[in-house]
């Protein structure tokens, strides 16, 4: 089994499969086979050159289906003006979802062009019609289809009422370790809930963190996107703020690298909660 489902930015989609559809998939590129940028840097009067690093080009995704037998051509081509109207690249960005046997993964893609159609009438008199389609995942990565979110703990136990003696007082608790399996390093997006004041988020394993300099009251909320690089902060009443300014300058908008990583977050006072949402990253499905 092998289908790819298109969803533009409105929300209407299309799927299109190699058996048991309405648009029949016929032939599909750009899967596999990302190329890579590698860029050197060459020495005066040296042989060769010194290697820097590899960067994936954007993945040029091209595939054709075929319209399987409608009773006439007016039907054909209304299907047709369907799906120009969602494959339209005035809308920007949408999402493809590329399913077969062993798994499904999901890349953020744009449309090239309009889909052309050419058509044809077999014998019986029913019409179908073959399109083309290019679309370009500027991000090559595929993403997981769903959100991985976890909460981070921050204190467990403490008092207990009525006292009873000896007093057990609140302790951390164990840091979250994120096992990040995927092909490469991914952002994470963090939620701050909660009274706080100049909370910070830290990824103990690389030394990295994101502190921001503002409080926190009752209700409110703080959202740190490392991958946008974005800090908003909403009110109680669910207005955004842009809090960038409010980072400090030794914060990096850090990665979760390929591995275990330990992350913890604290802040001056309060207690907030704190809850982390990530996609892992895919070179290939």
């Amino acid at each position: 089994m092998e289908s790819i489902k298109f969803t533009n930015a409105d929300g209407d989609y299309i799927t299109i499969a190699r058996e048991g559809a309405t648009y029949r998939l016929d032939t599909l590129t750009g899967i596999t086979g990302l190329i890579a940028d590698t860029q050197t840097q060459k020495g005066f009067e040296t042989d060769g050159s010194i290697y820097i690093n590899s960067l994936l080009l954007s993945r040029d995704i091209i595939f054709s289906f075929n319209i399987i037998g409608q009773s006439s051509r007016d039907d054909l081509f209304e299907q047709r003006n369907d799906i120009v109207r969602i494959y339209n690249p005035k809308l920007g960005k949408g999402t493809l979802v590329y399913t077969n046997d062993y798994t499904s993964k999901t890349l953020n893609v744009t449309v090239d062009s309009t889909p052309v159609m050419t058509s044809q009438q077999d014998n019986m008199g029913y019409h179908s019609g073959s399109m083309s389609v290019s679309l370009t995942a500027n991000d090559p990565y595929f993403l997981d289809n769903f959100n991985t979110s976890v909460k981070l703990e921050d204190f467990v136990g403490g008092l207990q009422f009525p006292i009873q003696f000896p007093i057990s007082f609140a302790e951390k608790s164990a840091a979250l370790v994120i096992d990040n399996d995927g092909d490469v390093e991914m952002p994470i997006i963090a939620e701050f809930r909660g009274i706080a004041t100049n909370p910070i988020l830290t990824n103990t394993t690389t030394g990295e963190f994101i502190e921001v300099t503002r409080e926190l009251l009752i209700n409110e909320k703080l959202h740190i996107d490392t991958g946008a690089k974005t800090v908003i902060h909403e009110s109680a009443t669910g207005v955004m703020t842009n809090s960038f300014s409010s980072i400090t300058l030794a914060s990096t908008f850090f990665l979760i690298k390929k591995g275990e990583n330990t992350l913890t977050f604290g802040s001056d006072t309060g207690a907030p909660e704190v809850y982390l949402t990530y996609k892992r990253k895919w070179v290939v499905v």
